[in-house]
């Protein structure tokens, strides 16, 4: 609900600050090449995502990277059009029906994939930092929060690994912590925590760490092409360095509560970076539409066809992602599969 108001209050904002019809008039001029291009690299990013998923997941159970890949494009769906930020929920759901994996522990691997994109993403907008063409006056506050964000996803990135590291010690820990509980509680969350800790199991082994890492730089990498040819499309001219900038402050800020799909949140990030390039309000807010159409649709659609040939509906993906929230994330970790 706090998501919904959030979208509801920075979109009534724009449109009130807007010239509509200006912002209109830009996205009607867009170059249709540049944008195919921008959304077919942008499609490029899911096989990719799927293949880092299937070796995060590679400890648990063998599931195939075109496996792994329809996962997370179900997920990506849910989170287009479901309430709640669910899609990770979904992922889970979707994997679990078709690859038996425990669910708690796929959420681990799902954490952690996070915890790699934000490493990844800090440090492209250090990099950004150094070389834009922006006083540093202006990039302050940005920097103050990337360097909060680093030590975050460093630290949270840094922790995993001890645990992965020190498995056994830190569940015989957790097992004498857990003894004053009732038996069912107690063994419940010892299943739980210890499935947690299988789904970090692939940070035991560092050739497949670094391909993950290697893939994460990938990633984003690309992602920042994606935003080139968004300017390309539009006649907009930017340094390579100010498109990574502004990728950087749009995944970051994205972690803030918005409504399905990201909508006003996601304008509200890429108008004021851009705003840092000089780039007029309503060349920005142009920008913004058309890299949020590219975002949006593309893989809500490639979401839906994969929800349809994994035998799940959207009734039905909304119905148990709500019921597992309800029941605590992972915390039905005594009947799992």
């Amino acid at each position: 609900m706090v998501g919904l108001f959030l979208s509801l209050g920075l979109l009534t904002a724009l449109l009130l600050h807007l010239d509509l019809n200006a912002v209109a008039q830009a996205v009607a001029r867009a170059h249709a090449g540049p944008l195919a291009v921008g959304a077919l690299v942008y499609c490029a990013l899911f096989p990719l995502r799927g293949l880092r998923w299937a070796l995060l997941l590679r400890p648990l159970a063998p599931v195939s990277p075109a496996l792994a890949t329809r996962g997370f494009l179900v997920g990506f769906m849910a989170n287009n059009l479901l309430p709640a930020r669910l899609g990770d929920v979904v992922r889970a759901l979707v994997l679990a029906r078709a690859a038996r994996v425990p669910r708690s522990a796929t959420f681990a691997t799902v954490l952690l994939e996070k915890v790699f994109d934000g490493v990844v993403v800090v440090g492209i907008l250090g990099l950004a930092l150094a070389v834009v063409p922006v006083s540093e006056d202006r990039t302050a506050p940005l920097r103050a929060v990337g360097a909060l964000m680093g030590l975050v996803f460093g630290g949270a990135l840094i922790a995993c690994t001890l645990l992965a590291a020190v498995e056994g010690l830190t569940l015989a820990l957790a097992e004498r912590a857990l003894r004053p509980l009732p038996e069912r509680v107690r063994g419940a969350g010892f299943g739980l925590l210890t499935k947690l800790a299988s789904g970090l199991h692939v940070l035991r082994h560092p050739g497949r760490t670094a391909a993950i890492l290697a893939l994460s730089v990938t990633i984003w990498v690309l992602e920042v092409v994606v935003y080139i040819f968004v300017a390309q499309a539009l006649g907009q001219t930017l340094p390579v360095s100010g498109l990574a900038l502004v990728m950087s402050v749009l995944t970051l800020g994205l972690t803030a509560p918005s409504a399905p799909g990201f909508v006003g949140v996601f304008e509200a990030l890429v108008i004021p970076a851009l705003g840092l390039l000089e780039v007029g309000v309503e060349a920005a807010a142009a920008f913004a539409l058309v890299l949020h159409a590219i975002h949006y649709l593309p893989g809500t659609l490639l979401g839906w066809l994969a929800a349809w040939m994994s035998g799940w509906g959207l009734s039905d993906l909304a119905s148990s992602a709500a019921r597992e929230e309800d029941g605590g994330a992972a915390g039905a970790a005594s009947v799992e599969v």
